[in-house]
């Protein structure tokens, strides 16, 4: 578990993405799948790419996180200042249902709610390398909940949110046979932020994995076979 965070965080302070590597053809099998729940969002990256979304910076000055547990949002404070997101630089305040009482929301004021939390690990093989090429994929997902009480016009309103990692890597995922990782959002987009374009290179001159053809439209918007929840 302490590896997955410490992957999840890392992710979040990169400077910039590589350009995405769409030179594998793949035909991925499911693995493995396993799936936790959890209190709240371990990087909160889509939660406050939704709420800079949604509001211009006028319309929003503070945030009040409800989180019954203290868990969640103890990791929300640590790593939001690493997020590029102007929502992520707001006055941040976690705080118990039972205590929403005691507060008076500014029209500014958003109080979020997050709900149905949880982690899962997914292993895909790829059948078209007999499955030597493995794509490892860590996905959160839950539902924001967002309410602006003291609003001119009161708002009520909840939001899917999703964040994932992806690492592709041959035989086994030890730092040399790790082809790439991509991940979202990274600066509020789709991003490879690894790439080992040596050792892919090497894979394709002793046909160990498939070239795609050119002319090559991949089934997987995100890399990787829809995952339901």
């Amino acid at each position: 578990m302490k590896k997955i965070l410490l992957l999840l965080s890392l992710v979040l302070f990169l400077s910039k993405g590589a350009p995405a590597c769409e030179m594998g053809l793949h035909e991925w099998e499911l693995a493995f799948d396993y799936s936790l729940p959890i209190s709240g969002p371990i990087v909160p990256a889509h939660e406050f790419l939704v709420l800079s979304i949604r509001f211009i910076p006028s319309e929003l000055t503070e945030l009040i996180w409800v989180d019954e547990q203290n868990r969640s949002t103890a990791m929300v404070d640590w790593l939001k200042n690493a997020l590029p997101n102007w929502t992520a630089s707001l006055p941040f305040r976690p705080t118990k249902a039972d205590d929403l009482g005691k507060i008076k929301p500014k029209p500014t004021t958003a109080i979020l709610k997050t709900t149905g939390y949880s982690l899962r690990v997914v292993l895909f093989t790829d059948k078209l390398s007999n499955h030597r090429c493995k794509q490892l994929v860590i996905t959160q997902e839950g539902r924001l909940r967002l309410a602006m009480p003291a609003a001119p016009k009161p708002i009520a309103e909840n939001y899917p949110c999703r964040s994932w990692v992806s690492i592709f890597f041959f035989d086994t995922p030890v730092p040399s046979k790790i082809i790439s990782v991509t991940a979202f959002p990274v600066r509020n987009t789709n991003s490879e932020i690894y790439l080992n374009e040596k050792f892919i290179t090497e894979l394709f001159y002793h046909e160990l994995v498939q070239r795609r053809p050119s002319d090559y439209m991949s089934p997987y918007p995100d890399g990787f076979p829809l995952l339901e929840f």
